[in-house]
């Protein structure tokens, strides 16, 4: 008994020894802000001249008294540890003045991220404020799909925003990047407020509602501004975000001007619970029956959360959403907006929804293409030339010539023509051959039109007279042009040399269409070389007219060069060991004395070791 009070008393004294250094979980992790602090903080970083500068200590808040650096997870720790004082005071301090008595050590990202008591894998509803982490690098959910990252991926070499879909995938306007890992909400951050929705938070944009509202303070900070809208805009109806107007919706939407009058509460909760489903139109940025049916995969993958994909992913690959907003076009119109933020289609749409319809922009292209000069020429019995002239304030996505004869209707009118039928463009000048081989190789009338688009996607017409072609002369036999080398012996075609290309070798025929094919019949076309026992065939429709066997002197083994095969095989061919077809023979006879011996051999022997020239 003794011996077990002694060893109770000894367990005891360790434990006292041990305590105090044993981490206590109360004071393990302490609130240091509110999550939408944290937001506010990186979105002030962002704005503000930064670069990625992952190199110790400097990677942590080193001011250069122009910019400040940081890198990925050091970014969020910064701002906790400073309580937001190194973003909004540029001259904070760097590495070490970090203060971790909140209980955030100099950890890297996955230690971070194993923290959060909710850490998981699946990114379908993610908080904003959440830590992001993937292998070697994290980023910071801020909501609405946007997710701020430190980074010198994609070339940014700075503070950014990313994307991220319900699968956690990465991507920066419309360039993906791979996937996040991990997420989850950090210990030091209070979540504890009302969540908000996807669609409550796409909703409201401190940038734009700062800028289209400009009788509110400047100096209002971003929570300030989000305070204002919660306790007096949606009372008033201000705009919020690209996606929300209130007083567009209800001028758009005249059911709800009657239910609800100018009760723009009510007005606002129809939006968030039932009208982005059902495909109104809710800004000058923003139509539900517009995207639906421009990205009809859209429509089919998300259904009524086609708005959630625009938010999260469409409007920073630039998609279009209304007729009266094209990013692209508002570039044209405001390269400073481009200039200021290069190939960010979501700053592009932030800036128009602030600035742009405040100063009654038209941020669409409405303008059509024009068409001068059009002329048909070169009309043979092959078919004819035509000609235009196609211009456009913004500039011409494609001019397209699509052309039908008028027997048996359009039966001859190339599928998707609008892709097909393009003209070759030289400046402003756009050219298309109608070919008769495209078209049944018919006669007669023919209807051509012109169609010029532009980038934005407006189109005009033109109809030209009707072109008369005469019928093609029927092709019945193979025939050489009148200054061919060649000689056509038979359905043998002679005189053809080592190293000539297929191109080279239809050109000195008659014939509009020939098919050419190696001796083992694999197709041969362009700069492909023929060699013996190549076959030239001429085909009406699907039936073989006519055809002629290739015999380039020398190449006995129809490999399309003279090479030490073939010296084997005329020896083997001279002592009767080998039998040739015609063409082999014709091949391996190169004095053309109509039979195959020493002379045939000697000379191809010269020919390899470069001493004579089979073709002089």
């Amino acid at each position: 008994m003794e011996r077990r009070i002694l060893s109770l008393l000894l367990a005891a004294v360790m434990l006292l020894t041990v305590l105090p250094y044993l981490p206590i979980e109360a004071d393990a992790h302490k609130i240091v802000m509110t999550a939408e602090e944290f937001i506010d903080c990186l979105w002030v970083a962002y704005s503000r001249p930064n670069y990625y500068y992952n190199s110790f200590p400097y990677n942590l808040g080193y001011y250069d008294g122009s910019r400040i650096s940081f890198d990925c997870w050091n970014l969020g720790k910064a701002i906790i540890w400073t309580k937001g004082e190194i973003v909004n005071n540029y001259t904070a301090g760097a590495y070490a003045k970090m203060d971790t008595s909140c209980g955030l050590g100099d950890w890297d990202g996955e230690r971070i991220i194993r923290e959060a008591p909710n850490c998981g894998s699946d990114f379908t509803d993610l908080v904003p404020g959440e830590w992001l982490y993937m292998d070697n690098h994290t980023g910071y959910y801020v909501g609405d799909g946007q997710v701020i990252e430190c980074t010198a991926g994609w070339d940014v070499w700075a503070i950014t925003v990313s994307q991220i879909d319900k699968y956690g995938r990465r991507s920066r306007n419309g360039v993906y990047n791979g996937y996040w890992k991990l997420h989850g909400m950090v210990p030091w951050l209070d979540y504890s407020g009302d969540q908000e929705t996807w669609v409550e938070a796409a909703s409201f944009d401190p940038m734009v509602y700062r800028d289209r509202n400009p009788d509110l303070s400047p100096s209002l900070t971003d929570a300030q501004l989000k305070e204002h809208w919660l306790e007096r805009g949606i009372k008033e109806g201000r705009p919020s975000s690209t996606i929300l107007d209130l007083g567009f919706y209800l001028a758009n939407n005249p059911d709800l001007k009657s239910a609800f009058g100018n009760d723009y509460e009510k007005v606002y909760e129809h939006f968030v619970t039932s009208g982005y489903k059902e495909y109104r139109k809710s800004s000058a940025l923003f139509d539900g029956k517009y995207y639906t049916e421009r990205y009809p995969e859209v429509a089919a993958s998300f259904k009524d959360e086609y708005l959630r994909h625009y938010v999260q992913n469409g409007q920073a690959e630039g998609r279009r959403a209304s007729l009266t907003f094209d990013p692209d076009y508002y570039w044209h119109i405001r390269p400073d907006v481009y200039d200021a933020w290069p190939n960010d289609y979501t700053m592009c749409a932030r800036h128009y929804a602030g600035h742009g319809i405040n100063a009654q922009i038209e941020a669409y292209d409405n303008e059509h293409p024009v068409i001068t000069n059009a002329t048909i020429s070169n009309v043979t019995a092959d078919g004819y030339t035509v000609t235009c002239t196609a211009t456009d304030d913004w500039g011409i996505s494609k001019v397209v010539f699509p052309a039908w004869t008028v027997h048996n209707g359009q039966d001859d009118l190339a599928e998707q023509f609008m892709d097909t039928q393009k003209g070759t463009k030289d400046g402003d000048i756009y050219t298309f051959r109608v070919k008769a081989s495209e078209h049944n190789f018919e006669g007669g009338q023919y209807v051509t039109h012109i169609y010029a688009v532009d980038k934005g996607g407006n189109t005009t017409q033109l109809v030209l007279d009707t072109v008369v072609v005469e019928d093609p002369v029927e092709e019945t036999e193979l025939l050489l042009t009148d200054k061919a080398p060649f000689v056509l012996d038979g359905t043998l075609l002679k005189n053809v040399t080592s190293g000539t290309a297929v191109e080279s070798l239809l050109a000195q025929f008659d014939n509009e269409v020939l098919e050419v094919r190696h001796k083992d019949g694999d197709i041969l076309t362009g700069t492909d070389t023929v060699g013996t026992g190549a076959t030239v065939s001429l085909y009406d429709g699907d039936k073989l007219v006519d055809s002629a066997t290739v015999v380039v002197l020398g190449d006995v083994d129809g490999t399309a060069e003279v090479n030490t095969t073939d010296l084997v095989r005329i020896r083997s061919a001279f002592y009767g060991t080998l039998t040739m077809a015609e063409a082999e023979r014709c091949a391996a006879d190169v004095d053309k004395n109509g039979s195959i011996d020493t002379t045939d051999y000697l000379r191809i022997k010269a020919y390899f070791l470069e001493e004579f020239d089979l073709y002089d």
